[in-house]
């Protein structure tokens, strides 16, 4: 089973558990795993992930798109504007 499957089929157990004590475990085992991994990341990198996650969440960012739009327009003005390489005469 892939890493997809698996979690598909873990939320959809998931999603039929009424048990509010196995919720709770449930959630307690993912808030460790996680918090291992989110412990080891350095206190700036959290600190710009924090900023960059609020920046989103305020509309502050530019799309893949817009960027990409940019890098073209100036790729291809500078394209333009280029002469062609004289060629060396041979004699």
């Amino acid at each position: 089973m892939s890493i997809a499957e698996i979690k598909i089929a873990l939320s959809r157990r998931l999603l039929e558990v009424e048990d509010k004590k196995v919720l709770t475990q449930t959630e307690t085992i993912l808030n460790d795993a996680l918090a291992t991994k989110w412990d080891e990341v350095p206190a700036r990198m959290k600190t710009e992930i924090h900023e960059s996650t609020s920046q989103l969440d305020s509309g502050k960012f530019i799309s893949n798109e817009e960027i990409f739009s940019k890098i073209n327009e100036s790729w291809n003005t500078k394209s333009s504007g280029r002469q062609k390489r004289k060629k060396a005469s041979s004699k």
